[in-house]
């Protein structure tokens, strides 16, 4: 879709251009009064046309910063599915006995830190 606008401002430039030129060729038989308001509506026409390639250039903007976030995103949820899933792993692989005492609580809990640090 804003590739579209994006495409279509090129030809809208044109019809621009020649909106103005028109406007400008009707001064020399046009009255005073008629002359000042073709300035009026060509300078309004001038202005919308600026903020309609403002708004656009600041559209763009913001899609590709939106863009490089969600890659960067996914590049996150991407490492952290590895790392849960590396960890699942190896937690199913060490032995699931229960532990009695608190020094052998510890013992364990020291070992689980010590393998999520080597994960990351």
């Amino acid at each position: 879709m804003l590739q579209t606008l994006t495409m279509s401002t090129d030809s809208g430039l044109g019809t621009f251009n020649s909106a103005l030129e028109s406007g400008e060729r009707l001064y020399p038989n046009t009255s005073n009064e008629g002359r000042e308001i073709i300035r009026r509506d060509l300078r309004t026409l001038r202005d919308k046309w600026e903020n309609y390639n403002e708004g656009l250039n600041e559209t763009q903007r913001k899609l590709e910063s939106s863009r490089m976030q969600w890659s960067s995103f996914d590049e996150n949820f991407e490492q952290l599915e590895k790392w849960v899933a590396e960890s699942a792993l190896q937690l199913k692989n060490e032995e699931a006995e229960p532990r009695n005492t608190l020094q052998e609580k510890k013992a364990a809990l020291q070992h689980y830190r010590v393998c999520g640090v080597m994960l990351h």
